[in-house]
């Protein structure tokens, strides 16, 4: 999967061997622990082996606008406290670079048949952020828009023997239990949080949706989840994953999307994350009031690169509901209901197939 990382000309400068990262930075504002799961969850989306495509947002005359190089990353992310401005550290083991740019007017064309939509969506809504994300068949349209701008000519290695720093603190939503015994304090210097020290959760909640974001970004591929398990493809892995897609250019994210393969064709998954205690009625509204049209949204995006040859499922996951389900209730509209718990006393989140 591939992801594209905002750049001036003065940090694409700090990319290197000698500093194999992409870096990313924050403000903390009245809820700094929202915001905090919030950039850890675009980060801890990356896995081993992924584009991370440069968006040059300026040029000093040195570096092409809009997109000239691509780095593949480790799957590695880390917390580095030394840094005032980009603490956020994704770690890239090889690295690209082209002569030519694609610039962003090509690449955000809006009347080719394969649209960029997730690059489009952000630019469109003025969200720029430091990490965003795009499907396998959206960097395979940008490197073939590369390729062509250079008229095949095959990009130039600027990566290759990384030297890591290993004081680096790994960022993980791992910490659980029943006092939350560090405060962020509001209005602080990202840089200056105590990682490590921060309790995820309140009571058998994530602190924030933005929080249960992070975690399953970290973990739905993992057996922390066994997400495929869970939704009935025990036999499928997860071959892709994004968080906070743009539905369109109408102000709304989508949660969390996923593509799933196996033994039988590639299954796109659309999820919609609430983090507090839902009923079977709260249910049936999410489907009916985001999840369904969600869900047509990202069927027309992928179909407009694969036509048929994909299938297509939708789940709500909530915290698990307070009292246990009838035996009467019944699957709403084809929509699989996932239900999760914190055990702060354990320390452990558990989650369950509810419908």
């Amino acid at each position: 999967m591939g992801h594209l990382a905002i750049v001036n000309s003065v940090t694409i400068q700090k990319i290197s061997d000698g500093h194999p990262y992409i870096s990313i930075g924050g403000t903390l504002n009245a809820y700094p622990l929202k915001t905090i799961s919030d950039l850890f969850a675009d980060a801890l989306a990356v896995r081993d082996g992924d584009y991370i495509f440069t968006w040059m947002i300026d040029s000093d005359g040195s570096f092409g606008t809009g997109f000239d190089r691509y780095y593949i990353a480790n799957g590695e992310v880390f917390f580095d406290s030394s840094d005032p401005d980009y603490p956020i550290k994704v770690g890239v083991k090889k690295g690209y670079s082209y002569a030519c740019s694609v610039p962003e007017e090509r690449a955000l064309d809006l009347f080719r048949s394969h649209l960029l939509w997730n690059a489009i969506g952000k630019k469109s809504l003025g969200r720029g952020r430091s990490l965003s994300h795009q499907t396998i068949d959206e960097d395979a349209e940008l490197l073939s828009l590369l390729s062509k701008a250079n008229h095949g000519a095959s990009p130039t290695v600027i990566l290759s023997s990384p030297i890591y720093n290993h004081s680096f603190t790994p960022i993980t939503i791992n910490k659980f239990g029943p006092v939350q015994s560090y405060i962020v304090p509001k209005k602080a210097a990202l840089s200056s949080v105590l990682v490590n020290n921060i309790v995820w959760n309140s009571g058998n909640l994530f602190q924030y949706e933005k929080t249960l974001e992070a975690y399953l970004c970290e973990n739905l591929d993992s057996t922390k989840v066994s997400f495929c398990n869970l939704i009935g493809h025990p036999n499928h892995h997860i071959k892709w994953l994004g968080n906070y897609l743009p539905y369109g250019v109408a102000g709304k994210n989508i949660d969390l999307v996923c593509e799933i393969e196996g033994v039988d064709a590639s299954i796109v998954v659309v999820i919609e994350l609430k983090k507090d205690y839902c009923r079977y009625v709260d249910y049936k509204g999410i489907v009916d009031y985001q999840l369904n049209s969600y869900t047509q949204f990202i069927a027309a995006a992928f179909r407009s690169y694969r036509g048929n040859n994909f299938k297509i499922e939708q789940v709500v996951l909530t915290h698990t509901p307070r009292k246990n389900l009838t035996a009467s209730v019944v699957q709403y509209k084809n929509t699989k209901w996932i239900g999760y718990n914190i055990d702060p006393i354990n320390k452990i989140v558990s989650f369950t197939r509810l419908l």
